[in-house]
């Protein structure tokens, strides 16, 4: 049995990763809900942020319509971007340009 006896010798460039801290959790301050008035105004404001859909004041549909309306946008676009660069054989209208 023989050996290869040639050493490999590369460079290698490493860059160490910033660890980052994680951010601290926000603690809540349970002994403070034992007040009745306290945890019914609690109670309320959980109530009207799940009513309105958070904390962007939009209900789950208004986000839905958005999120329709911008995906028929960026369909539109395309379409017109493509109707720009091709013929309708689908070939490339300038001839720079090479798929």
């Amino acid at each position: 049995m023989g050996y290869d006896q040639n050493p490999v010798v590369a460079k290698i460039c490493i860059a160490l990763k910033k660890v980052r801290k994680a951010e601290a959790r926000k603690r809540w301050d349970r002994e403070k809900l034992k007040d009745a008035t306290l945890a019914m105004e609690y109670r309320c404001e959980v109530y009207q942020a799940v009513k309105t859909g958070g904390q962007d004041g939009k209900g789950i549909n208004n986000r839905w319509e958005t999120l329709k309306n911008k995906k028929s946008q960026v369909q539109k676009r395309w379409k017109e971007y493509t109707e720009e660069l091709y013929d309708k054989n689908g070939k490339p209208i300038d001839e720079d340009i090479l798929l």
